[in-house]
């Protein structure tokens, strides 16, 4: 969604301009989330990545450009 879009929804939420440039992104994904809307657990995320799997890094240049930092490719956290 564009911001123009996302500035639009703010609006139709009763959200004034001022106040919308002010919220954090938790905050933005707090108001515009579904009640009920199913989300990915941690089933889902292992069910996806089992049916379309990575390649291992630097198979293909295509996954050259997906490949993470150097720092967590070695296992190192941020």
């Amino acid at each position: 969604m564009s911001w123009a879009g996302m500035l639009r929804t703010a609006v139709a939420l009763g959200i004034q301009p001022e106040a919308f440039w002010r919220l954090s992104l938790k905050e933005w994904r707090m108001l515009t989330e579904r009640a009920g809307e199913p989300t990915l657990g941690r089933d889902g995320l292992e069910a996806l990545m089992a049916r379309w799997p990575d390649g291992a890094w630097g198979e293909s240049p295509s996954t050259a450009s997906r490949s993470p930092s150097p720092s967590l490719r070695d296992g190192e956290e941020t």
